[in-house]
């Protein structure tokens, strides 16, 4: 009766580690290989790079948060003609 308490037991467990390594490998390559398909193919970095670069420049170069050359004119200080900030009393 004793024999049968005991619980069942694989006989060769010897290539259980490398089995599971392989697996957890192959997963982690579909989950990358994934993952970067969908930023390649969403332009993720661009959207992160590109886009508020054009804004920036915009207003780097022609003082307007618009891109430069869309729309709104030039009111940069290198754009207009020179004044005195202080209109000495006369």
């Amino acid at each position: 009766m004793k024999s049968l308490l005991k619980p069942l037991r694989l006989a060769n467990e010897k290539g259980q580690l490398v089995f599971e390594a392989v697996l957890l490998m192959v997963i982690t390559l579909m989950i990358a290989t994934t993952v970067t398909r969908f930023l390649r193919e969403s332009e993720f970095a661009m959207s992160l790079t590109y886009k508020p670069w054009e804004t920036l420049s915009g207003m780097i170069e022609c003082g307007n948060w618009s891109a430069c050359g869309k729309g709104k004119p030039a009111v940069h200080p290198n754009k207009s003609a020179r004044n005195l900030s202080l209109k000495p009393e006369s």
